[in-house]
């Protein structure tokens, strides 16, 4: 069996342990209809091939939601598949995506560290920063258009 080694940004919730209730923080008059915990982790497979098994996607990793990588993690790995499957050469699969998708899993871990902080100085300080990043002159055009763009995933390069 492939072994999953487990990356987390703060504290996931025990499985025993009660799903955050919004209510408390609400104003009055506040009627809650649904509210639906979600429970997300960053883990990644110790090994992604084992003999004619490969993995990919949310098989080989996952990663937190905050960077909007996790679909197109799957795809870039897909994508690399494929072509090194037609040549023959599923050796260089792993080697290959592993780096790129641990740099995204870290952005993502990274951001949801910032977006989730339990700190409310940290919070104010973290908003104000964001205000006048997106009003900089250069910086805010770019966040604005997503912020960090990379070509890293090697899979343009097959």
């Amino acid at each position: 069996m492939v072994g999953v080694a487990d990356v987390v940004a703060g504290r996931l919730l025990a499985d025993d342990e009660p799903a955050f209730d919004p209510r408390p923080l609400l104003p009055g008059g506040v009627e809650v209809v649904r509210c639906a915990e979600y429970r997300y982790g960053a883990r990644r497979a110790t090994a992604w091939r084992r003999g004619r098994v490969l993995l990919a996607g949310d098989a080989a990793h996952t990663m937190p939601p905050f960077a909007g990588q996790g679909l197109g993690a799957g795809v870039r790995d897909a994508w690399a598949l494929g072509a090194l499957l037609a040549r023959g050469d599923v050796d260089r699969y792993e080697p290959l995506r592993s780096p790129h998708a641990r740099a995204m899993t870290r952005l993502s871990l990274f951001l949801g560290a910032v977006l989730e902080t339990g700190s409310v100085p940290g919070a104010a300080a973290r908003d104000v920063l964001l205000r006048k990043a997106f009003r900089a002159p250069v910086l805010g055009p770019w966040l604005t258009r997503g912020g960090p763009r990379s070509t890293a995933s090697g899979v343009l390069d097959l």
